[in-house]
């Protein structure tokens, strides 16, 4: 969709005449792209390594948003340096001459709007497994279990859809200068034939998911409204799944919001350009359409981040250091371990939970120790390893012994408070008596 911005599409209509742009606004749009490129290709790159490197995070929303980054790499890779020669050469001006001129002039292009179509399938597919996830939790999703399968099936989809580009696209020569454009056969009508395709592609790829979208997500968010919140009495997986669906539900809008309202600019502009009488669009607004939608492949990385916790911690595992948290009967030790250049290694070592209460005694409470060791994300030799180790262990080992230590003193105190209750009562007898 994104190729039928520019003003040498194919059709007949006029736009005003090019503004130049001077010396200064060409830096500052240069300057603009270059750290939208690079916050898009590392922001995409981090997201991909982060879901990929933990089992935890391959849900199967997450490997969807993970297809998403890597259709999203795409755009900083081939459209933005294509851009940045455009700011300062011109529309459609194509440096590579020859074969391989001509194959990079059908091959960017096309991957440049299929990573636009994976990007739409990818958000409704999340819909519908969200949907089913929420609305309909009884109902086994049609998703679950066959992501690989459907990531496949987005790719294929996207990619046949655009297949005409490689028909379509050529080299021309103008006034000594190669163009990359968009041409039809001179037997077919070039207006109606791209009219007749962007309407086609606007359709499958804008307002079909726009639509499904925002009816899926509206009753999904009817029926979390309409839930009611777990009580405390409700089981600890129940409450843990309406915490889940909920975050995910609002990290999902966040990533649907933030695409529509990036796209919505350029389909307005291609519309105008399209169908219009002979419109005259300022160029201010094409630009600034145009790094409105490229920028939406830097932005999911951010909306992540903020919005997934899990991805939070396994992102600072991944690039921080870390500490050794030790608590136990509500003191805290910290152990900081040095940092040594080996093998990374992590470890938890669960919440021990010691619970005993006497026979007989059913009223008797005795308050429960917990010790919780956490060691995550630290790089250690073995031998520091092993010594963190036996340490930690020891460590818990005499929390318990000093936990049962306490229970057993608890216990010796009600049993002699009780004997005292008990010849004292005696005492009182005889002298009734």
């Amino acid at each position: 969709m994104l190729n039928f911005t520019e003003e040498d599409s194919g059709t007949n209509t006029s736009v005003c005449p090019q503004e130049l742009d001077s010396s200064l606004v060409k830096i500052v749009k240069t300057f603009a792209y270059c750290i939208m490129l690079i916050l898009a290709l590392g922001g995409n790159v981090i997201l991909v390594c982060v879901v990929s490197s933990q089992r935890k995070l391959r849900t199967t929303t997450n490997c969807l948003i993970c297809n998403m980054a890597i259709s999203d790499l795409l755009v900083p890779i081939f459209a933005m340096p294509r851009t940045i020669v455009e700011i300062h050469l011109g529309y459609r001006r194509w440096l590579v001459t020859g074969t391989i001129g001509l194959a990079l002039c059908k091959v960017i292009y096309f991957l440049q709007d299929v990573s636009t179509a994976v990007s739409v399938l990818s958000l409704s597919i999340i819909t519908i497994d969200r949907f089913y996830a929420v609305v309909l939790p009884e109902s086994r999703t049609p998703i679950k279990g066959r992501v690989k399968p459907v990531i496949a099936g987005i790719w294929m989809t996207a990619m046949l859809m655009h297949c005409p580009y490689f028909y379509t696209f050529k080299l021309v020569e103008n006034k000594g200068l190669n163009y990359c454009a968009l041409l039809w056969p001179n037997t077919i009508d070039t207006q109606l034939a791209t009219q007749v395709f962007f309407l086609t592609l606007i359709v499958l790829l804008y307002f079909i998911p726009f639509f499904l979208i925002a009816i899926l997500q509206a009753m999904i968010v009817k029926r979390l409204r309409n839930q009611r919140l777990p009580s405390f009495s409700s089981s600890f997986r129940q409450r843990k799944r309406g915490k889940r669906n909920r975050n995910v539900v609002h990290f999902t809008l966040a990533v649907i919001v933030t695409f529509f309202v990036c796209w919505t600019p350029t389909v307005v502009y291609s519309f105008t350009l399209i169908y219009g009488a002979n419109p005259c669009i300022p160029e201010i607004f094409r630009f600034a359409s145009l790094f409105l939608v490229q920028s939406n492949s830097s932005i999911n990385f951010f909306i992540y981040f903020i919005f997934n916790q899990n991805f939070r911690k396994t992102f600072k595992k991944l690039f921080h250091g870390r500490k050794i948290s030790l608590k136990m009967l509500g003191r805290a030790e910290t152990v900081q371990l040095p940092v040594l250049r080996s093998e990374q290694t992590a470890f938890r070592i669960r919440t021990m939970t010691c619970e005993t209460l006497p026979d007989g005694h059913n009223d008797f409470e005795v308050n429960t120790f917990k010790s919780q060791v956490t060691l995550k994300g630290f790089k250690v030799t073995s031998e520091t390893l092993d010594g963190a180790k036996k340490g930690l262990l020891r460590s818990t080992e005499n929390a318990i012994k000093n936990g049962m230590s306490n229970i057993d003193e608890q216990y010796q105190k009600q049993n002699s408070a009780q004997g005292n209750d008990s010849i004292s009562s005696m005492e009182l007898s005889d002298q009734t008596s």
